[in-house]
């Protein structure tokens, strides 16, 4: 099943996050699924396939999971 998570754009004058879909593959640990639509206009800090840790931030909308680094799959 797949959770929303945010990750931030890059080259964005202030912080800003777009939420997209992702594989839980353990408690902090997710698998991004989503595929950018806009290469062109905006540029996501994690892509399509990245297994990333996420925690908890606040952001506008209230508490959201969002994407912190990327790990190597296999140290999962």
């Amino acid at each position: 099943m797949a959770t929303t998570i945010y990750v931030r754009l890059l080259s964005e004058a202030v912080d800003t996050w777009r939420p997209i879909e992702a594989e839980q593959l353990s408690s902090d640990i997710f698998r991004i699924l989503s595929i950018n639509p806009d290469l062109e206009d905006e540029t996501w800090e994690f892509n399509a396939g990245d297994t990333v840790r996420c925690t908890v931030l606040e952001l506008y909308e209230g508490p959201q999971i969002v994407a912190i680094e990327a790990i190597e799959s296999t140290s999962i």
